[in-house]
């Protein structure tokens, strides 16, 4: 009866060690857990006491309560006593799937400087949260009706008309287009080989470039010294011309409008004696190189005293009444430059080139 009542006991004893064992346990897991950490989120869709508060995925602690404010929501947690958060770390909820509660999730990992103390909440500035099913659907319902307004204000409209309108009368054009390149993919034979023949074409140059590529590096690394100089040397003297050409351009405009008339007429002759000079360049140069030698020939002639060149002035035979008093009047005034033609009584022979040449006769 004893020995019963000594085992009954021992069973008793035993089970309250281990009661209180696992009381020890659970209060010590629970000691670890630091409470009092809060975030202010704009809502709280999704999210319930007992889910998961996390960090890069992996559960660091538990939502605790989760209290309505004015305009935002307070969600008290819990996190690890180990686990330490930087003051600056931002809270975000998320959803592994888009029907599955949602977790609180910590963005930034603690490297150095000041942490996250109970009793702090995350700002709402440092907080977002994702967008429900009922949101998505409302900002796409919303989009497909303003894209499906009608209206001149309607942008596919506009879009769908502006488009419509470079088409019109291409049609053609792009069917030749879409045609050609059916064309070349059925037959790609004829564009490898047009593309391996610009290849080949193309060695020549390539090797070229390759065995001058020394000359081609100089010139390269020459050439902003030579562009300097160029710039310095030119661009003052092109500054020069166009600082000039306005007033040369207002000579010409002037011109034109005084003389204009009279000088495009000319300007057919100047051409086509242009186009004469340009043409017959040969006869001319053949013409120019002769000239010397016929000046020699003109010298030679006349270098001695016995040698000259006779030139006989036109005359001219005029009726006149009485031949001899004209003849007298104008031998007066140029001897020799008239004479009486024999058995012509009324016809003087006169030297009119004489005349003209000295002035005529006196008054």
């Amino acid at each position: 009866m004893w020995r019963r009542h000594r085992r009954l006991l021992a069973l008793t004893v035993t089970a309250i060690a281990v009661t209180a064992v696992a009381a020890t346990v659970t209060t010590g897991t629970d000691s670890r857990m630091t409470q009092g950490f809060c975030a202010i989120m704009s809502d709280a869709v999704g999210l319930y006491p007992g889910n998961f508060v996390t960090q890069m995925g992996v559960r660091i602690g538990t939502v605790a309560r989760i209290d309505p404010e004015n305009t935002s929501v307070r969600v008290t947690f819990a996190i690890d006593g180990d686990r330490k958060l930087p003051a600056a770390v931002k809270a975000v909820t998320r959803s592994r799937t888009i029907l599955a509660d949602r977790e609180l999730e910590m963005v930034g990992n603690y490297t150095a400087g000041p942490r996250l103390e109970p009793g702090r909440c995350i700002a709402l500035s440092d907080t977002a949260t994702a967008k429900s099913i009922s949101e998505i659907t409302a900002a796409t319902t919303a989009l497909v009706n303003g894209l499906g307004r009608s209206g001149a204000d309607n942008p596919v409209d506009r879009a769908l008309t502006a488009v419509g309108t470079e088409m019109a009368g291409n049609g053609p054009a792009a069917g030749a287009a879409l045609t050609t390149a059916a064309r070349a993919v059925a037959e790609p034979d004829a564009m490898i080989s047009t593309l391996g023949q610009l290849i080949a074409d193309a060695q020549p140059l390539v090797a070229t470039a390759q065995d001058r590529w020394g000359d081609i590096d100089s010139a390269m690394r020459t050439a902003p010294d030579g562009l300097e100089s160029s710039a310095t040397v030119v661009f003052p003297a092109i500054t020069q011309i166009f600082h000039y050409l306005p007033n040369a351009m207002n000579l010409i405009l002037d011109i034109q409008l005084r003389f204009g008339t009279y000088l495009w007429p000319g300007l057919d002759a100047v051409a086509t004696a242009l186009h004469l000079a340009a043409t017959k360049e040969d006869s001319i140069e053949r013409l120019a190189a002769s000239l010397p030698v016929l000046a020699q020939s003109v010298g030679a002639l006349t270098a001695g005293a016995d040698h000259g060149i006779s030139v006989v002035p036109p005359r001219f035979q005029i009726a006149a009444p009485d031949p001899g008093a004209l003849c007298a009047m104008l031998n007066a005034a140029v001897p020799g430059s008239c004479d009486t033609v024999a058995g012509q009584p009324a016809v003087a022979d006169v030297e009119l080139l004489q005349l003209v040449l000295r002035g005529g006769l006196p008054r």
